[in-house]
């Protein structure tokens, strides 16, 4: 099995007091698909507190084993919609960093009914993918993004 040009997938998402953890976990699964099923894939619960002083869990899943991310990229080359992948294009600017990041912000309530849509809200699961350039640059990153079918787009 050949390597993915990417280093690392981190999804965090933010389950409020008034959410009950096993719906944000059905809506992690839209997202980052049966990968979590597997048993060497660490879930970190870190329980704080919210601005307003409210009781908040933050959920974290960081995978960086090559089948891993590999599962995550199949689900979304089968799952995100063309549309999604057109606005992710259309604004790839602000969702690139300087050291090759790919910033998607996923709709949580969405991802809870099983739909994979990305949206600028609030209230949102949060995916930072370490795209592999070298060096790391915005324009290295853009290079391999392209290349991958996760992401490509007709339009």
């Amino acid at each position: 099995m050949s390597r993915v040009p990417v280093n690392r997938i981190t999804a965090r998402v933010i389950a409020h007091a008034t959410e009950d953890e096993t719906k944000v976990m059905k809506a992690l699964r839209t997202v980052l698909g049966d990968v979590l099923d597997e048993d060497d894939v660490n879930i970190e619960f870190m329980y704080a507190e919210g601005h307003h002083g409210n009781p908040i869990t933050i959920i974290q899943v960081d995978l960086d084993k090559n089948k891993h991310l590999r599962k995550v990229l199949e689900h979304w080359e089968k799952n995100l919609p063309e549309e999604e992948r057109e606005h992710m294009w259309e604004d790839i600017e602000r969702r690139i960093d300087d050291k090759g990041n790919l910033y998607l912000r996923f709709d949580k309530q969405r991802a809870y009914m099983g739909e994979l849509r990305l949206s600028e809200a609030d209230d949102v699961i949060r995916v930072k993918v370490n795209l592999e350039s070298y060096p790391a640059s915005r324009e290295g990153g853009m290079r391999t993004l392209k290349k991958l079918d996760a992401f490509s787009s007709e339009g």
